[in-house]
């Protein structure tokens, strides 16, 4: 897990830009509804484990991911699962 050594607040659509593909770990957070509007980024890896064990364990970040073009989507992307074919095989 890569930790951010800087305080920089960003907007939803610069995290994703900046960071594909990955987890984020946020501070700050400024919701609009259950949508992300902006947030510093924290930590940021590849994987969930690290940063969601930070969110249970100690609560100073919300883990997020940042590409929405994965099989699930998350709440920030406004988009919804579309199954494909391939998903059943």
């Amino acid at each position: 897990m890569e930790k951010i050594d800087f305080d920089e607040r960003m907007t939803w659509t610069e995290i994703v830009k900046k960071y594909p593909h990955k987890w984020v770990g946020l501070s700050s957070i400024d919701w609009d509804g259950g949508k992300i509007l902006s947030a510093v980024v924290k930590y940021v890896d590849d994987s969930i484990d690290k940063i969601f064990d930070r969110q249970i364990t100690v609560g100073d970040v919300e883990a997020e991911y940042t590409t929405p073009d994965e099989l699930w989507s998350n709440l920030n992307s406004g988009l919804t699962f579309l199954p494909s074919e391939n998903n059943y095989n």
